[in-house]
């Protein structure tokens, strides 16, 4: 997987902040902490790597874990998709590389996945193969789109490396690629 290109330091807020479910990236300096706040917490490194605990995290790999963990960067740095749901009881520490991940198909063709998280809501990784299309469709409980690289349209508008969309409880879009797209996705967690 390439690097995210991220240009600001520090944080970049996706989301509302006064939202109980924010979605932001977080870059971390060379050896600098971040400490989570309460409630169930989901990331996905972008750039550089780090530690949670005594596990490693490295470009590609996901961690799932509750308020109070403390994530270390490394010695280049760290860049996160950073999703926290304020409202939620956390789950035990769970980490994910990149050679770790469990890919299958979708229900719809040139379309694959690797869940992340299924149950309190959905997070996984997305590829969107060329020519893949979805057809038009709702979620009930919303979703989020975070494109990490190639581009999604109708989406339900066109979104691009670094861009997210969050798509409110019951608003349509029928996504298609024309190129190899991978996205971060969320959903069941809205409304």
């Amino acid at each position: 997987m390439k690097a995210l290109q991220v240009e600001a330091s520090g944080v970049v807020l996706l989301s509302r902040h006064d939202d109980i479910r924010i979605s932001r990236i977080v870059r971390l300096t060379a050896h600098e902490t971040l400490q989570l706040a309460k409630g169930q917490h989901d990331l996905f490194v972008l750039a550089g790597d780090g530690f949670v605990e005594t596990r490693r995290l490295s470009l590609g790999g996901y961690l799932g874990c509750g308020g109070g963990a403390t994530i270390e960067a490394g010695k280049r740095g760290i860049t996160l998709f950073h999703f926290a749901h304020n409202g939620r009881t956390p789950s035990e520490l769970t980490t994910i590389s990149e050679e770790e991940r469990v890919w299958r198909g979708s229900t719809t063709a040139l379309i694959s996945r690797s869940d992340f998280r299924d149950d309190l809501y959905r997070v996984a990784l997305v590829a969107f193969h060329p020519g893949s299309k979805v057809i038009p469709h709702r979620h009930p409980h919303g979703e989020e789109i975070f494109v990490l690289s190639g581009s999604l349209h109708n989406a339900p508008r066109s979104i691009k490396p670094g861009d997210w969309h969050r798509l409110q409880p019951s608003e349509i879009h029928a996504p298609k690629a024309d190129e190899e797209t991978n996205i971060i996705l969320l959903t069941g967690h809205l409304g």
